[in-house]
């Protein structure tokens, strides 16, 4: 890796950025404890609909979502049959169908055993943890590391397309290595880093 290529680049986010990237600046520990099912639910909602989406347009329509889904009240979506396509604010069947599927997944283990397991699982390998969260649909080899770090469960970056090219520009071997690298050398958390480059990135 191209270390001088790396913190120039990072150095230039950072000036960019400024506070943009405040939101990844979360305890963990704390956050990954108090996280109930209804935050859990909203999380992964936001995650899916994410998935290959404008953020900007998500930000402006998660309410509408919310509304659709019971406010990701537990019970009430575990009552819910079905979506109907002309309720929906983003109109994607697939996903929201996926979402109320793995909804109803999670509800029906009970959250505090799905927790539990997910928390074994981390504790015995981070990266166990993470592939735990793949049992629910719409959840695969990058959005895992989206929804990990959302809900505290690990502090990771998600290796998508802003990350992948500030890797390839900087001639790491890998996302984690790039990442790891500045986290240590800044001081930050993975998540942090993560934070500054998508936010640089998605204005360029």
């Amino acid at each position: 890796m191209k270390k001088r290529v790396a913190k120039d680049m990072f150095e230039e986010a950072l000036a960019e950025v400024g506070d943009r990237a405040d939101w990844a600046d979360i305890d963990r520990a704390k956050t990954w404890r108090d996280l109930d099912e209804r935050a859990f639910l909203a999380e992964y909602c936001w995650v899916v609909f994410a998935a290959g989406f404008k953020v900007s347009i998500l930000e402006e329509k998660f309410g509408e979502l919310e509304r659709v889904f019971k406010q990701f009240k537990p019970d009430a979506i575990a009552r819910m049959r079905s979506i109907r396509l002309e309720t929906l604010p983003i109109q994607h069947e697939g996903k929201a169908n996926g979402f109320l599927k793995g909804a109803k997944l999670v509800h029906k283990a009970g959250w505090d055993d799905f927790k539990a397991g997910l928390e074994e699982k981390a504790g015995l390998d981070e990266e166990y943890g993470i592939d735990a969260l793949k049992v629910l649909p719409w959840i695969k080899d990058v959005t895992k590391y989206h929804l990990a770090k959302n809900i505290g469960l690990a502090d990771v970056a998600k290796p998508d397309v802003h990350l992948v090219w500030c890797r390839d520009h900087c001639a790491a071997r890998s996302v984690d290595e790039l990442v790891a690298y500045l986290a240590s050398k800044y001081e930050m958390t993975e998540h942090k880093v993560d934070a500054v480059l998508w936010e640089w990135r998605r204005k360029h």
